[in-house]
C-alpha cells in the first residue's frame, strides 16, 4: 500500500489497562497513516463510570469476601473457595463493564509524528491493535479493535520499523 491511508475503525480501550494507560478516544473513528506519522479522529472516552465501577467492584468483592467468610466461619480450604467464587464473579462484573458502550458526544482529533509512536503491536489481553504514543499530549495507549494480522496491522508494523 501507498501513504497515505486513511481507515474507518473502532477505537476500544479496554476498562483497566495493564501496561499503557489509554489514551481518550473511543467508538467509530478514523486512522490516517501518511509519512509524517499518524492521525486518529474519534470521540473522547468517558471512562471515569468503567473505571469507577471496576474499583467499586473490585473493593466491594474483595470486602464481600471477607465478610462471608468471616460470617460463615470458614475453615483453611473454604476460604480458598470462597476466594475462587470471588474471581469468577469479578471476572464476569469485568465482562459487563468492558460491554457498557461509549457514548460517542465529544469529537476528538490527535496528530503524532513517527518519532512520538513507540511501538506497534497486537495486545492479546485487549484482542486489539496497540499503538504506544510517547513524549506527546495525550500519550499512552491507541487501541483498535482488529482481527490479529489484519491489513491495517501489518501497515502500521511496517511503517512504524521502517522509521524506527
Amino acid at each position: 500500500m501507498t501513504l497515505p491511508q486513511r481507515f474507518d475503525v473502532t477505537f476500544k480501550p479496554p476498562a483497566m489497562a495493564s501496561q499503557h494507560v489509554p489514551v481518550p478516544i473511543a467508538g467509530a473513528g478514523e486512522l490516517h497513516v501518511t509519512e509524517q506519522g499518524i492521525e486518529v479522529r474519534g470521540f473522547k472516552a468517558n471512562s471515569g463510570l468503567r473505571n469507577g465501577l471496576m474499583v467499586l467492584g473490585f473493593f466491594g468483592g474483595f470486602a464481600l469476601i471477607i465478610i462471608l467468610g468471616m460470617a460463615l466461619r470458614l475453615g483453611d480450604g473454604g476460604l480458598e473457595v470462597l476466594m475462587g467464587v470471588g474471581m469468577v464473579v469479578g471476572g464476569i462484573a469485568s465482562a459487563a463493564v468492558n460491554a457498557i458502550p461509549f457514548k460517542e458526544e465529544q469529537p476528538v482529533q490527535h496528530a503524532y509524528g513517527w518519532d512520538k509512536v513507540a511501538k506497534v503491536m497486537w495486545d492479546g489481553s485487549a484482542k486489539a491493535l496497540l499503538i504506544v504514543v510517547k513524549k506527546a499530549k495525550p500519550r499512552g495507549g491507541i487501541y483498535i479493535d482488529l482481527p490479529l494480522n489484519s491489513p491495517i496491522e501489518q501497515l502500521m508494523t511496517r511503517e512504524w520499523q521502517a522509521r524506527k
